[in-house]
């Protein structure tokens, strides 16, 4: 029986443009027969402005950051303004694969420069094993 599996984080980095900055995670996800990966980050769900103003500030001034916000932990106020939740989505670039072309995957991670990361190896390591794993459990 083939299993669906969200978005696994495999390895983690910094992004940043002039005005902004954020995490980005290269993540494996599967649905069906069909494996992807992708850049992920955290969602950034809601600007803090949605907060009710009454509840939106404590008494010295800084945001009250509420602990779940429609349906998901909060993780804290991402760039100062929004309300970032525990859901993974990704952000476009991702490539479907199956299990026997897992070399396209992975040249796809070096695409996105992700052999930068020191730890690259070892994060593909990881995604070898979690993609042999399920293929034995076919």
């Amino acid at each position: 029986m083939i299993m669906n599996m969200p978005p696994q984080i495999l390895i983690s980095r910094e992004g940043s443009s002039m005005s902004s900055s954020w995490t980005e995670h290269l993540c494996i996800s599967r649905i069906g027969n069909k494996w992807t990966l992708g850049e992920y980050g955290y969602n950034w769900a809601a600007s803090i402005d949605e907060i009710p103003e009454e509840e939106r500030y404590n008494e010295e001034g800084d945001i009250n950051v509420p602990d779940e916000w429609n349906g998901h932990k909060v993780l804290g106020i991402a760039d100062g303004e929004y309300i970032e939740t525990d859901e993974l989505v990704g952000n476009g670039n991702e490539i479907d694969f199956e299990s026997s072309e897992i070399k396209d995957a992975i040249a796809f991670a070096i695409e996105f420069n992700w052999d930068m990361h020191p730890q690259f190896d070892e994060a593909m390591k990881k995604l070898q094993i979690i993609v042999d794993g399920d293929v034995l459990h076919e």
